[in-house]
């Protein structure tokens, strides 16, 4: 009878150890939580392989390591400082920081004590963090900052550091973030109008430049035919002059200048 009993015994020990394991993949952390959590700082700790889960109040949670992608259906839509109305749509991934996977247990121990995984987190917080965080920055932006040359570039940056922030916060890893900012039809409309009058600006400007060349050109092209007509008209009354003379030289010339005395002289030969 005796040993029935510690065979019963041993049989319920056995059972309890095979049923009392639980094996962390080598794709997950896992966070044991012992004595019902009640020392957060004691009772919680992470662990790999093989894992004693019998003692009563105790409980693994194995939560995936690797890199999660999730992508916010609705866009998020506020408006800037000066009324102008906006809307961004973001897309992003992340993963669980391994030291800090005891913190996002704790924060999130409801989400996973119903079965709940991180699709769940990612409504209940991750999306929620970048939605303040996007409407935030629009409501303190200009429109004019935000339509700037390279605005949704600086946008996105001022938003990926504030979100990394926010992520490392509470456990997480922020791994890629991208926006893409898109304006309402009006807006759209004042930009095209913008676009449209600055390239008739740079057109116009374009033709003025052009104008002046081409008017400079002129003026240069006048000059040259005054000055060579004045030359050939020069030469010409030189020759006619020579052809004309007697070989006499006047008694008397009246001349008031050096150039007028010149042109009743012969040329000179050597």
């Amino acid at each position: 009878m005796k040993n029935l009993k510690s065979l019963t015994i041993a049989l319920a020990i056995t059972a309890m150890a095979l049923t009392g394991c639980d094996r962390v993949a080598p794709n997950e952390i896992g966070v044991l939580v012992q004595n019902y959590g009640k020392n957060p700082e004691k009772d919680y700790s992470i662990t790999s392989g093989k894992v004693v889960t019998a003692s009563p109040g105790t409980t693994l949670y194995k939560i995936p390591g690797y890199e999660q992608r999730n992508e916010i259906d609705s866009a998020i839509t506020n408006k800037s400082s000066d009324g102008t109305e906006f809307s961004v749509k973001t897309r992003y991934s992340y993963r669980v920081n391994p030291a800090s996977a005891t913190k996002v247990v704790k924060e999130y121990t409801q989400i996973f004590k119903e079965g709940g995984d991180l699709k769940q987190v990612e409504v209940k917080a991750l999306d929620p963090t970048i939605t303040d965080i996007v409407r935030d920055i629009i409501m303190n932006s200009s429109s004019s900052k935000l339509m700037a040359e390279g605005g949704n570039a600086g946008f996105t940056d001022e938003a990926r550091k504030r979100i990394e922030k926010a992520f490392a916060d509470r456990g997480f890893i922020l791994m890629s973030f991208s926006t893409v900012l898109d304006y309402s039809a009006s807006v759209k409309a004042s930009i095209d109008a913008r676009n449209q009058a600055n390239s008739q600006v740079a057109t116009l400007d374009s033709q003025i430049i052009k104008a002046k060349k081409e008017n400079e050109l002129a003026q240069i092209a006048a000059q040259t035919t005054v000055v060579n007509g004045q030359a050939i008209t020069e030469q010409q009354l030189r020759m006619a002059w020579i052809e004309k003379w007697s070989g006499d030289v006047p008694d008397t010339i009246v001349v008031s200048s050096k150039e007028q005395v010149s042109m009743f002289l012969p040329p000179t030969t050597k």
